[in-house]
């Protein structure tokens, strides 16, 4: 049972889920003293970058939880009760996670990378901060896509259900 279509489409969201960890979720761009100066942020900052950072830990925990809870729906494919009762919690912490990227995380990484730069100068921060320009990376887009994976993985332990009850009333 466990080469169920719906399968697919949550191995799919575990691999977003590990594939985020290698992505940018977005690229810094500001100007700073000698000209524009690009900084990219990641759930986990390497230990390369220029200007260290601190880990994104809200889309960290929420990144790890959901692919944890992904990957322990897929062996749940004996229950699609509790398999869709997982999966609507991973949905909801997905959702969480977008709201959390795009209107929380990258204004305060942003922020914060401004303000290490600017330590001897506060008083230019607040406009380094409005001058500066935000473009999402790859890993921004990816709790959408895990969100039309639990869309998808839902049609199918529905479509199981079905075929499970006709099977039933057949007997």
């Amino acid at each position: 049972m466990i080469q169920r279509i719906q399968t697919l489409w949550l191995a799919l969201a575990v691999l977003l889920s590990i594939a985020a960890f290698f992505f940018p979720v977005a690229i810094f761009e500001f100007t700073y003293k000698d000209g524009p100066i690009p900084i990219t942020y990641k759930l986990i900052p390497s230990q390369s970058d220029p200007i260290p950072s601190q880990p994104a830990w809200s889309l960290l925990v929420g990144n790890v939880l959901v692919g944890v809870i992904c990957l322990i729906t897929i062996f749940l494919y004996k229950n699609r009760t509790l398999q869709r009762k997982i999966l609507a919690i991973a949905f909801l912490l997905t959702a969480i996670e977008i709201l959390l990227v795009y209107f929380y995380q990258l204004d305060s990484g942003l922020k914060q990378v401004i303000t290490y730069l600017c330590q001897g100068t506060p008083e230019i921060i607040p406009s380094t901060i409005a001058g500066a320009k935000i473009t999402y990376g790859f890993a921004s887009f990816f709790p959408i896509v895990q969100i039309l994976c639990f869309v998808f993985a839902l049609k199918g332990i529905r479509k199981d259900e079905a075929l499970v009850r006709s099977a039933d009333r057949i007997r």
